[in-house]
């Protein structure tokens, strides 16, 4: 997992715990009189929805925009099998020199 992943999936999560947290907080309030509060109950309440309706086209977005790059990924390297390779091996040389190198200290 990428740290995009795990920041993405911490953001969704995150989210996720906030709106649940609004949902209580308006159940809870829901019985206490007076316009003010009601007011801001709806005012919520509609910015929770919208919220909502967002955090799910985005996620729809992201998910496209990720099938779209590994198809990308894998006809590059259907294409280009060598530079493919060439590219995999240089990764995983720097990767490997980086972790030597922390494992070492």
């Amino acid at each position: 997992m990428s740290s995009t992943d795990f920041v993405r999936k911490r953001l969704h999560s995150d989210i996720a715990l906030l709106t649940d947290d609004m949902e209580e907080l308006l159940k809870v309030t829901k019985d206490n009189a007076g316009n003010g509060l009601q007011a801001l109950r709806q005012g919520i309440t509609e910015n929770l929805e919208a919220g909502k309706t967002k955090l799910a086209r985005e996620g729809r977005l992201v998910r496209i925009a990720s099938k779209r790059g590994a198809k990308a990924a894998v006809g590059f390297a259907h294409e280009n099998p060598w530079s493919a390779a060439g590219i995999a091996l240089g990764s995983l040389t720097i990767l490997g020199v980086l972790v030597w190198n922390e494992w070492a200290r």
